[in-house]
């Protein structure tokens, strides 16, 4: 569905979602129907917020990436504590 400003979409979503964006449950939701029959309405992102570049990257190389940049970080900040604890004595 393709709404012409934000207010339309916001206000549709408001009354037709289960859910509200931050994920609880939406006590204003009223079924929607579509044809007579329920239609499930999730609110999606817009195209402009999606990074297409990292749609090629399955949930294992994110994780994988993630896990490797927390490794390094961790490292950096064990050996600037060692530093300043050198230096400090």
């Amino acid at each position: 569905m393709t709404f012409t400003n934000q207010e339309g979409k916001e206000r549709f979503g408001k009354h037709n979602s289960k859910y509200l964006p931050s994920g609880a449950n939406n006590p204003d939701y009223k079924p929607f129907k579509l044809l007579g029959e329920d239609a499930e309405v999730k609110i999606c992102n817009e195209p402009s917020d999606i990074i297409w570049e990292n749609l090629e990257f399955s949930k294992l190389q994110r994780a994988s990436r993630t896990c490797l940049v927390t490794i390094a970080i961790t490292l950096f900040l064990i050996v600037t504590f060692i530093v300043f604890a050198f230096l400090r004595s």
